[in-house]
């Protein structure tokens, strides 16, 4: 390892870290803000038997037509990072929003029975709700985080490879690889590791957080 290079490339590193960072956080925005409401909106239509299937298959087909279909459209190439965030951004709503349906549908009975028993209103209802579906969303949100920082390098990787180098981190990575200069490669290995762990322990213990409120205490 040549740290004289690390250090003297430190505010290029940064950027490069930034870049990811920036798709990251604009993609699981999108599946948080959109995601969320629409999968307990569909969840309260009572389809998601029907839907969650089809966004499974989506979830894996959308992102790869995006990052090949919008380059096209945009005119851009096709590590933009609009395009990334366009990419990953529909993964997490698809993902999220499948969580939502799929966490809805698995509730445990008893204590709605008892909510409607006790002929307690509408907030109570959704206050519960929110307190079983939390710390599953939240679970599904780390997991497609760090599956964005992951296939966002990946992606890097390829791109670079074919059309010359680019791609965030998943560039430097390919550069370091291309030209045998193991500083480069490890480099942008280790600030991916680095920001896949720190990103899973952050969602770990938002969800630790989120499951501390037990159902029979919000029922209560």
């Amino acid at each position: 390892m040549n740290w004289d290079w690390v250090v003297q490339n430190a505010g290029l590193l940064g950027t490069l870290l930034a870049g990811h960072a920036i798709v990251l956080g604009l993609a699981l925005a999108a599946g948080v803000v959109i995601g969320i409401p629409l999968g307990y909106l569909l969840a309260k239509l009572r389809v998601g038997p029907v839907l969650a299937p089809v966004l499974d298959l989506l979830s894996y087909a959308s992102p790869l037509g995006l990052l090949l279909i919008a380059p096209l459209v945009r005119g851009t190439a096709i590590d933009d990072r609009l395009n990334l965030i366009m990419a990953f951004g529909t993964l997490a709503i698809l993902r999220i929003c499948r969580s939502v349906l799929v966490a809805h549908r698995k509730r445990p009975a008893a204590p709605y029975a008892y909510l409607r028993v006790a002929g307690l209103g509408a907030a109570t209802r959704f206050r519960l709700d929110l307190a079983y579906l939390a710390p599953r969303v939240l679970g599904t949100v780390g997991r497609v985080a760090v599956a964005t920082v992951v296939l966002t390098t990946l992606g890097g990787v390829i791109v670079s490879a074919a059309f010359g180098p680019g791609g965030e981190l998943g560039g430097l990575i390919w550069r370091g690889l291309d030209t045998r200069d193991l500083t480069q490669a490890v480099s942008g290995i280790v600030l991916v590791v680095v920001l896949a762990i720190v990103v899973d322990l952050i969602f770990r213990g938002l969800r630790r957080i989120a499951a501390t409120e037990p159902i029979e205490e919000v029922a209560a």
